[in-house]
């Protein structure tokens, strides 16, 4: 039998879920691309006030098989896929497609995006283009991703 994927908008009692499943996917997707210390300090980031606020503020959605939280996603007003993160057991099953699809609905124009390396090549799939490398200091540790953007008709 087919797995249902079912799409939900943000509600703030699902902010626990997402930060565990940010959390989870980085750890289990990341570590060929990022080393340990790195992975500690991107996760480490993840406080729930502030989270809940930004879901709140963006447009943000939540993808369910049944009663499991697989993946998650937000887009700011100003175009900025600001998080999409799917549970490590169901990558390259459509659901990123699924939510980055959802997500673009909502965008004019330039949507501009800050790609993990993990994350690279499924964004230059979806037509988006490097800008430029970026290093980003958090806490003293630096972070490589990739600035990247796609115009959206």
């Amino acid at each position: 039998m087919k797995e249902v994927f079912r799409l939900e908008l943000f509600k703030d009692i699902y902010v626990d879920e997402m930060i565990n499943l940010f959390k989870e996917s980085i750890e289990n997707t990341c570590f060929k691309d990022y080393s340990n210390e790195q992975i500690e300090t991107w996760i480490s980031r993840a406080h729930k006030t502030r989270r809940k606020k930004m879901f709140n503020n963006n447009y943000s959605i939540v993808v369910f098989v049944d009663k499991m939280m697989i993946g998650f996603g937000d887009i700011t007003k100003d175009n900025y896929l600001n998080m999409l993160y799917v549970h490590h057991e169901y990558q390259n099953r459509g659901v990123a497609s699924l939510i980055c699809d959802e997500l673009e609905k909502r965008a004019k124009g330039t949507i501009t995006v800050d790609a993990s390396l993990t994350a690279k090549s499924f964004f230059l799939k979806r037509g988006y283009k490097v800008v430029k490398e970026q290093t980003i200091n958090i806490d003293g540790v630096m972070l490589n991703n990739f600035r990247m953007m796609k115009n959206i008709d």
